[in-house]
């Protein structure tokens, strides 16, 4: 690990043909990903090294953002006469990351005020310890956003966050629907650009064979579990995760149901679907989704790794990390924010709903104990669905999981023709 710490540090050492202005960040540089992925290995996480090695490699990474910064504002302040707006925003930006806060707020104020120019402003007074002013360019910027019906999460929170240091949360009747305007925000924040499955927009979801699987395949929603009910006593670990901020504004009113990117796993059939007695269904989302509601992969970590974190990345630690004993599951998880159900459809455009998910069932596939008694139930409530889809609508397919017989320790599907069963 020293040695790729200090490879990375002598490679930014170089001439300038070999530390060119690039157009990714650091983070994104083969050699960082190198260090950083030794840094991050299990034997590494406890070791006594292994503070001091995280520290030089951050202090790497500023001083090349640094270096890639200063190369920005040389470049736009070559001709700031000639720069557009989003260009002059993008030089304050590059001030207020250097921390030169008053030469960002002059080029700001002779802009045609926004809400992005607002935000950016009061940011700046903000980092000067003049929350009074910030809160003022803060406020402007929230109306703006309202007015446009507009939903920003950092003009959000840096306008409650500003309420909250100057102890002015009682002059804010809305205080409360603007945590809730934050929180909602939030899970939105992950939306379908962002959720990648690795079968294309097919996810799977493995159920046991009851009361309340039938009447959610009936109805077509999805039950989103609170903490309590989940099967991992760490799970959303809320009141461990400490953070200035998200004390102020993160709430522990989400709520979430696992979907996985493992459609053939015996141990999930033997937990989730008992023990090979329910199903497993395939669902397709179409890029849809409520307001409020959020899809994302989960990240597996090593324990160590997860504390060390623990008041860095606060929403993805509370609602998207897991110990990796559980990197088996593949997990997808649909989250939102004070809801209990989320309601889908198939969507048909121009029609839309904006008050359901855009999610259509494409294959059930039933377990290899599943009773056999039940497979025409299933089958009927398949044709019920099949028959409330629109023309040329894709209907569902039908699996029973079987050991393959070149394989015993194997499981594979093999279609049932539900024609057959009725004859």
């Amino acid at each position: 690990m020293l040695i790729n710490v200090n490879k990375l540090q002598e490679i930014m050492r170089q001439d300038e043909h070999l530390y060119p202005e690039c157009s990714y960040p650091i983070e994104y540089q083969h050699f960082y990903k190198d260090a950083k992925e030794c840094l991050d290995h299990e034997a590494l996480l406890e070791h006594y090294l292994h503070d001091s090695l995280t520290e030089k490699l951050d202090s790497l990474k500023d001083s090349w953002h640094e270096s890639q910064n200063d190369k920005h504002i040389l470049k736009l302040e070559s001709d700031t006469e000639g720069l557009n707006e989003n260009e002059l925003i993008a030089l304050s930006i590059r001030y207020i990351d250097k921390c030169n806060y008053e030469r960002a707020i002059l080029i700001l104020s002779k802009m045609t005020p926004s809400m992005s120019i607002s935000n950016y402003i009061g940011l700046c007074h903000e980092k000067m310890d003049n929350v009074k002013i910030a809160l003022s360019h803060y406020k402007m910027a929230f109306n703006a956003m309202n007015d446009h019906a507009e939903m920003n999460i950092s003009i959000i929170s840096n306008y409650l966050s500003a309420l909250h240091i100057l102890n002015e949360t009682d002059q804010e009747p809305l205080y409360n629907e603007y945590i809730d305007k934050f929180n909602i925000s939030l899970a939105s924040s992950f939306r379908y650009d962002t959720f990648t499955a690795e079968n294309r927009n097919s996810v799977y979801k493995y159920y046991p064979f009851n009361k309340f699987t039938l009447d959610s395949l009936i109805n077509n929603y999805f039950y989103l579990a609170s903490s309590e009910q989940l099967n991992d006593p760490i799970e959303l670990p809320y009141s461990h995760l400490k953070n200035k901020r998200s004390d102020i504004l993160l709430r522990p009113d989400f709520r979430l149901t696992s979907f996985s990117n493992n459609k053939n796993s015996m141990l999930m059939w033997s937990h989730y679907a008992e023990n090979h007695t329910g199903l497993m269904i395939e669902y397709c989302f179409e890029g849809e989704l409520p307001e409020g509601v959020g899809i994302a992969n989960v990240n597996y970590s090593h324990t160590a790794k997860r504390y060390k974190e623990k008041e860095e990345y606060l929403f993805d630690q509370y609602m998207l990390t897991k110990n990796e004993d559980w990197s088996y599951e593949k997990e997808v998880r649909l989250f939102g924010y004070k809801k209990e159900k989320i309601y889908y459809e198939q969507l048909h455009y121009p029609n839309r709903s904006s008050e359901k998910a855009g999610v259509y069932i494409k294959s059930i596939f039933l377990g290899y104990r599943f009773p056999p008694s039940m497979i025409k139930l299933i089958i009927n409530i398949m044709n019920e669905i099949n028959d409330a889809r629109k023309n040329n609508a894709l209907k569902i397919n039908l699996y029973q999981a079987k050991l393959s017989e070149t394989n015993f320790f194997e499981l594979v599907y093999e279609a049932i023709d539900s024609k057959k069963l009725f004859t």
